[in-house]
C-alpha cells in the first residue's frame, strides 16, 4: 500500500451514521451502536421528520445537520471528515433503516485492529424472499459486475453501506458522487489507489421500519453517469495519471500544475526506464506529424505494441496534430517540403497563384515537408522527454510506490 495512504497511528474508531427520515428506526440503531463503540457521529440530511427530535434524547453523540437533504454520499463525506478532523484514523458506518445488526460490530473492530490499512466490506447474507432482497441482489450483481470491470477486483458486495474505512486515505481522495453512488466511486478510487480490501459477510434484515430511500431510475442514472465517467479513465488515462488526479490536493492546483502531475504521473507509471518514456513520446509525436490522417492513433498503438513502449503514451502522443496544433503542423510541412524541392524558403507560400496546375506541386512538398517534420519532431521530442523523464523520476519517487 502506498506510504501516502498509510497512517502509523494505532487505530481509532469511531461509526458515522448517516440518516434521512428513519425516526423510527434510528434509536435502536443508536443503542446497538453504543454497546461496542462509544463514539458515534450522526448526519442528518435534512430530514423532515421526527429524526431531530429522536437524536435530541441521545446525550453524547455528535451530530452534523444538514438544513435540506444532499443525498447519503455527501452525508458520508461529511461525517468522515469531520471524523478525520477529530482524530479519528477510521470510521464504521452504518445505515439507520435497521438492516445492519449492531452486534456485529465487533468483528469490524477486530478486522480494523488487524488490518488497519484495509476498507472493510460487509458482504449482506440477503433473505431469500421479498421484493426488497430480490431488487437488492439484482442491484448487487449489477454494480458489482462494474466494479470488476473498473478494478479487475471481486469484493462480494459493492453496494453494502456497513464498512470500515480508512480515514487517511479517504481524507486525501476528491469524491464527485454526493447520492448513492457515492459509495460505489469511493470503493473504486480506494482499489484504484492500492488500498486493500477484506471481506466480512454480515446479516441484513428488511423487517418493519425499515425503509430505503433509493429510486431505481434517479439513483440508476447516477450509478451509470459514474461508471461512464470511470470507464473513460480507464481507457484514455494510464493508472498513476488517474492516482494523482483523484488527490484533493490536486483540485487545489493551477492548470499547468495539474497538466505536470499528469505528466509525472504518466512517466512513472506508464515508463519503466526514461528511454521507454522517451521512445513512446518519440514514436508517437513521429506517427502524429505524419499525414495519416484518422489513422495515427492506430498505428501509434500497434507500433507500440510493436516495440514493447507504452501504449497509453504513445496513442497520447499522435495527438499532436489536433487542434490549435493542426495548422502550425500544415504550414511547416509546406515550407519544409519547398525548402526540400526547390532549395527556396518562401514563408510566404505564395498561395495567390494556387490552382489546379500546381495541387501535385503542393502536394508532393507537402508529403515531403511533413515526413521531414515528423523526423524532426520525433527525435527533438524523444530528448526532452528523455530529460523530463530523468528529472521526475528522480525527484517524485513517492508516486511510483
Amino acid at each position: 500500500m502506498p506510504l501516502l495512504f498509510t497512517d502509523p497511528r494505532p487505530p481509532r474508531i469511531c461509526v458515522v451514521l448517516p440518516t434521512f427520515n428513519n425516526a423510527r428506526t434510528i434509536a435502536a440503531v443508536i443503542e446497538g451502536v453504543r454497546n461496542h463503540v462509544p463514539d458515534i457521529i450522526v448526519v442528518n440530511d435534512g430530514a423532515i421528520d421526527s429524526t431531530e427530535e429522536v437524536l435530541c434524547r441521545f446525550e453524547g453523540i455528535e451530530v452534523i445537520t444538514f438544513a435540506k437533504n444532499r443525498g447519503k454520499g455527501a452525508a458520508l463525506d461529511a461525517g468522515m471528515m469531520h471524523a478525520a478532523n477529530r482524530g479519528f484514523t477510521h470510521a464504521i458506518t452504518v445505515d439507520t433503516d435497521g438492516q445492519h445488526r449492531t452486534e456485529e460490530l465487533p468483528r469490524f473492530i477486530d478486522t480494523v485492529l488487524k488490518r488497519p490499512e484495509a476498507l472493510v466490506l460487509g458482504v449482506r447474507r440477503l433473505p431469500k424472499k421479498g421484493r426488497r432482497p430480490l431488487k437488492t441482489r439484482l442491484m448487487r450483481f449489477h454494480s458489482n459486475f462494474w466494479v470488476w470491470v473498473l478494478t479487475r477486483k471481486t469484493v462480494g458486495d459493492s453496494q453494502t453501506g456497513f464498512r470500515a474505512y480508512p480515514l487517511r486515505a479517504v481524507r486525501q481522495l476528491y469524491f464527485n458522487s454526493v447520492k448513492y453512488d457515492y459509495e460505489m466511486e469511493a470503493l473504486v478510487k480506494l482499489i484504484w489507489m492500492g488500498v486493500p480490501i477484506r471481506r466480512i459477510l454480515v446479516t441484513a434484515d428488511y423487517g418493519p421500519g425499515s425503509e430505503s430511500h433509493f429510486r431505481l431510475l434517479r439513483d440508476s442514472f447516477w450509478w451509470s453517469r459514474l461508471t461512464a465517467r470511470l470507464l473513460c479513465q480507464i481507457v484514455l488515462l494510464p493508472a498513476n495519471v488517474r492516482k494523482v488526479m483523484h488527490l484533493r490536493s490536486f483540485r487545489n492546483k493551477s492548470l499547468l500544475q495539474r497538466f505536470l502531475l499528469y505528466m509525472k504521473g504518466t512517466i512513472l507509471r506508464e515508463a519503466t526506464t526514461p528511454p521507454v518514456f522517451a521512445k513512446s513520446v518519440g514514436v508517437g509525436i513521429f506517427l502524429g506529424v505524419l499525414p495519416i490522417w484518422g489513422f495515427q492513433m492506430i498505428a501509434g498503438i500497434a507500433a507500440a505494441n510493436r516495440m514493447k513502449l507504452s501504449v497509453p503514451l504513445t496513442a497520447a502522443a499522435t495527438h499532436i496534430s489536433t487542434g490549435p496544433m493542426l495548422p502550425i503542423i500544415l504550414y511547416a510541412s509546406l515550407l519544409l517540403g519547398k525548402l526540400a524541392t526547390t532549395g527556396a524558403l518562401d514563408l510566404s507560400l505564395n498561395l495567390d497563384e494556387f490552382g489546379f496546375d500546381s495541387i501535385f506541386q503542393y502536394l508532393l512538398e507537402y508529403l515531403i515537408g511533413s515526413f521531414i517534420l515528423a523526423v524532426i519532431c520525433g527525435i527533438a521530442s524523444y530528448f526532452i522527454a528523455y530529460a523530463a523523464a530523468l528529472r521526475w523520476m528522480t525527484d517524485h519517487r513517492k508516486f511510483a510506490r
